[in-house]
């Protein structure tokens, strides 16, 4: 799957390392909207981390934008 990701659309699968552990650790957390999944923060994290823009519709990413996350809000 992985291979195919790559080669089909030219993903980049981008490492995870104790850097962006740290950030993931340290996010505190959309509990007013209830965010609770936990691969979306490894996203934010890792974009906060790397210091990368994130393009999305989710209307909870907004809250982490004073954490660091650059988003930019895809309106659908």
């Amino acid at each position: 799957m992985v291979t195919s990701i790559r080669e089909k659309y030219f993903i980049r699968i981008l490492p995870i390392g104790e850097e962006h552990l740290e950030t993931y650790a340290s996010l505190k957390i959309n509990e007013a909207q209830d965010h609770k999944d936990p691969s979306d923060h490894m996203i934010i994290a890792h974009a906060i981390t790397n210091r990368m823009p994130l393009i999305s519709s989710d209307q909870k990413f907004k809250f982490y934008e004073n954490q660091g996350l650059e988003l930019i809000f895809n309106e659908r």
